[in-house]
């Protein structure tokens, strides 16, 4: 017994190994030893094998030899006619990823914010980018009184990556992030005295979440201030939002360009970018020219690294492919380290990779498809289909014709997962010129012929209509037509 094929989440029946204890429908395609059998009459299946009940099973074998010759004669048009009338875009399919990017970029002056204290100046003498610790000075009015102050302790770990997936914990929102905190600071109370403290915080971050919490406590060490006397705790808690940035990015796949617009969390305001990305090899990494990138913007905090001063920051992002539509990877922008993630969830061909990966004008062949066996067949640009496993050295030319030609050039009916029966005629006549890959006048029943090549699919030329179709098998109405302005089912008119 074959495995179950695990496709046909594009639409079509799906396909799988026969159960006898499963009651099947009408057009339910089964495999059962090394064929595969289509339910095509009424009655029972539960418990009654295909080959012991062709009553209601059919082998598809014998239903494509019995199938005719379309007699409608293949149509002859000029490469000049079609090329003429082919659209100048793409309907609107789904062209949009989403994009986050998170920074270790963080206003710790909350850390010595709470009720009756105001901010009045503040100081970052090291951020903790390379050096692990913070520390910072400033003024502010604690229940009216000028104060003076000056802090250090550990910055928030970046780098740990429990789940080992290569995303350091800090940046993976969706994981349940928890660190340890401690430091120093000193206060100096115009007209009161001075105080010294350790600081001790819990760190967290509850999943799916930017947002972290500090749960702090300050112990007083030394102090002559009346009233003020060492061992003194206080429990503060607080939040804090790293700077970071979520949006989309917009891609035309055919020209490999693209625009980004983020907007700005941790800080104000929103950015975008307009420009050109670029495939690596075999669709492993992706480069965009440019992307938007949030920074403190504050000219205080220049002297520690210019583009700190800097509210937005613009540079290429090269990220590797890490599957199920997602790039992830690190970017340093002029000193400032960046995650980025970006996630295409689009997939108009139905070959497990997002759309952005599929820009190239890569020529499509027939003899490219995967054989699953039974007769089953995918191709990364058709999908699945089943074409009898001996149409290449069969006779009948009521099913197919071979001769001398070449493995892309045949004419036989094929049984697709989205349009059921067509018939194929394929040869070497192409419109596009290609000198290879395939070209075909293709007959669909109740529909007639209908034109396609390796560079045009998934655009088809319908001769009825003198007009284009296009084919995303992502969709439940699986076509575009040109002449009506409109997606519809593959079986309407």
């Amino acid at each position: 017994m074959l495995c179950v094929y695990p496709f046909l989440s594009s639409g079509g029946a799906p396909l799988e190994d026969y159960n006898s204890s499963k009651t099947y429908s009408t057009g339910a395609l089964v495999l059962y030893g090394q064929n595969s059998y289509i339910m095509s009459g009424s009655g029972t299946s539960l418990g009654q094998s295909p080959s012991s009940n062709s009553s209601v099973w059919t082998d598809l074998s014998y239903a494509a030899a019995t199938l005719n010759v379309p007699v409608e004669t293949v149509v002859t048009l000029s490469t000049s006619t079609l090329l003429n009338s082919l659209p100048s875009s793409t309907p609107d399919v789904q062209r949009t990823s989403s994009i986050e990017i998170y920074s270790p970029l963080i206003d710790y002056s909350a850390l010595f914010a709470s009720d009756g204290v105001e901010i009045i100046d503040y100081q970052v003498s090291d951020l903790g980018l390379s050096s692990g610790k913070v520390r910072v000075n400033g003024a502010m009015r604690v229940q009216g009184v000028y104060t003076t102050f000056n802090g250090e302790f550990n910055s928030f770990t970046t780098s740990q990556d429990t789940n080992r997936n290569g995303i350091p914990d800090y940046y993976e929102k969706n994981l349940y992030y928890g660190m340890k905190m401690s430091g120093t600071a000193s206060y100096s109370m115009q007209g009161y005295g001075d105080f010294s403290a350790n600081l001790s915080a819990n760190v967290y971050r509850n999943t799916g979440q930017y947002r972290f919490i500090l749960d702090e406590t300050v112990t007083i060490q030394s102090s002559n201030i009346d009233g003020l006397y060492p061992g003194e705790t206080e429990f503060v808690s607080l939040s804090v939002t790293p700077i970071h940035a979520t949006g989309t990015i917009t891609y035309d796949p055919q020209n490999s360009t693209y625009s980004c617009n983020v907007y700005y969390q941790g800080t104000s305001g929103a950015s975008s970018t307009r420009g050109s990305y670029s495939v690596g090899s075999s669709g492993s990494t992706i480069s965009f020219s440019s992307l938007p990138f949030p920074s403190m913007g504050n000219s205080a905090f220049s002297n520690l690294l210019p583009a700190l001063g800097q509210k937005d920051l613009y540079g290429l992002a090269t990220l590797p492919y890490k599957g199920s539509g997602n790039f992830h990877g690190m970017v340093n922008i002029q000193g400032v380290p960046y995650f980025v993630s970006i996630t295409d969830p689009n997939d108009i061909d139905g070959n497990g990779r997002p759309n952005i990966l599929d820009g190239e004008k890569k020529i499509k062949s027939f003899s490219e498809a995967s054989s699953l066996g039974g007769g089953w067949r995918y191709s990364d640009w058709l999908g699945y289909y089943w074409i009898n496993p001996n149409w290449q050295t069969t006779d009948s030319s009521a099913l197919n014709h071979v001769g001398d030609l070449a493995n892309d050039s045949f004419y036989c009916w094929i049984y697709h997962s989205v349009f059921g029966w067509i018939y194929v005629t394929s040869s070497q006549y192409q419109v596009s010129g290609l000198g290879n890959g395939f070209s075909a006048w293709i007959y669909f029943p109740g529909h007639g012929w209908r034109y396609t090549d390796g560079m045009l699919f998934p655009f088809l030329y319908e001769h009825t209509k003198s007009s284009w179709l296009y084919f995303d098998s992502s969709t439940a109405n699986a076509l575009y037509d040109y002449s009506l302005g409109k997606w519809k089912g593959v079986d309407d008119n």
